[in-house]
């Protein structure tokens, strides 16, 4: 699997960092990240909690969707 490197430096890696590292470093912080659906036994936002966070659009996506709507 290949880490695009605009995600690698939005999660605060180098762009350069190899995929391998980035991604074992991902997979240790979920083994320490805790959902609401864990202490309330269901999931009130259904796949919401799944999606979040988003990462936000880059400058040249938002100034085409700018652009787009003038």
């Amino acid at each position: 699997m290949n880490v695009d490197p605009i995600i690698k430096e939005k999660l605060g890696f180098n762009k350069n960092d190899f995929d391998d590292t980035v991604l074992i470093n991902i997979r240790e912080k979920k083994k320490i990240a805790c959902k609401p659906c864990w202490w309330l036994k269901y999931c009130p936002c259904e796949p919401a909690v799944e999606d979040f966070p988003l990462l936000p659009p880059t400058i040249d996506d938002a100034i085409s969707y700018n652009e787009y709507f003038q």
